[in-house]
């Protein structure tokens, strides 16, 4: 496990209808080639998190 670690944020937040239409635009312009996202299960069973998963893909 590590014990240090950093986390950055974009400098904007989206948010509301067709938010989710930045997320290629924020990973090419951050030359992103990792990335982090923060969930529950309950998110994932309600199907919620598919639709960010498949901009990032």
């Amino acid at each position: 496990m590590r014990t240090k670690y950093v986390l950055q944020l974009p400098h904007a937040v989206y948010a509301g209808e067709n938010a989710l239409e930045n997320i290629s635009g924020i990973l090419k312009k951050h030359d992103a080639r990792r990335i982090a996202i923060f969930t529950d299960k309950g998110i994932e069973k309600a199907g919620l998190l598919d639709l960010p998963l498949a901009e990032v893909k």
